[in-house]
């Protein structure tokens, strides 16, 4: 199973946050090597995007948790905007 999860930023990310993301994924992936991150320019505000994969469970059981500990990491990001969690089979 693959997770994905997006943060919005008003600001171009950086390698710290960067390293955040993976830091998170880390604590959920089941292969560190599929982790990775992209960053892109989404209209008006830039997008961080994580992908790893993770053992197949219950979706309901890990949401939360994987929202949890990603909006942890960027609790300190001044320019945060919005976060999401989804997954791909």
């Amino acid at each position: 199973m693959i997770a994905i999860v997006t943060i919005d930023l008003s600001n171009t990310p950086d390698r710290e946050k960067n390293s955040d993301m993976r830091r998170a994924a880390n604590e959920f992936s089941n292969d560190k090597k599929s982790i990775h991150i992209k960053k892109y320019k989404h209209k008006d505000f830039y997008r961080l995007e994580t992908r790893f994969s993770m053992k197949t469970v219950a979706q309901y059981k890990v949401v939360d948790q994987i929202f949890h500990d990603f909006e942890f990491a960027s609790d300190n990001y001044d320019d945060f905007l919005d976060i999401s969690v989804s997954f791909q089979k």
